[in-house]
């Protein structure tokens, strides 16, 4: 039987193909294959000056919701943990878990009223109003 590691079996001479040059990995030719369309957010309509008023309150509302909860739950259970405080902890964490149960059901109700259509502008309204459906006359 022979032994893996014998110093013997080790051949320098031996010619293995190197396994990066079976890729093309010039940095001009890599950057020729891929092509990118200019396009901003304003030609898409995400522009946060267009979003209505009541959306942009709506979505901060929401960002600081989750912060707090987040934060809350997070330091009510290192005190329960720790058993540093922990009915002030436990108070804390309930209190949070509260607040972020709160804030879901907000998301989900604001994505059902996004859905709905009650934050579209004047300007969508107009803009959907000339597109084909695709409905035959």
């Amino acid at each position: 039987m022979s032994d893996p590691f014998d110093p013997d079996r080790f051949d320098p001479e031996r010619n293995e193909p190197d396994p990066l040059e079976q890729f093309d990995l010039d940095p001009d030719r890599l950057t020729d294959d891929f092509t990118f369309e200019e396009s901003t957010d304003e030609s898409m309509g995400l522009s946060s000056e267009n979003a209505p008023p009541e959306l942009k309150t709506m979505f901060w509302k929401l960002v600081l919701f989750y912060k707090v909860s987040l934060i809350g739950v997070t330091l009510g259970a290192l005190l329960v943990l720790f058993d540093v405080r922990a009915d002030n902890g436990m108070m804390v964490l309930l209190g949070s878990l509260a607040l972020l149960g709160y804030t879901l059901y907000l998301s989900w109700r604001g994505k059902h009223r996004v859905e709905e259509g009650e934050f579209e502008t004047d300007d969508e309204e107009a803009g959907d109003a000339g597109m084909d459906t695709g409905d035959p006359v």
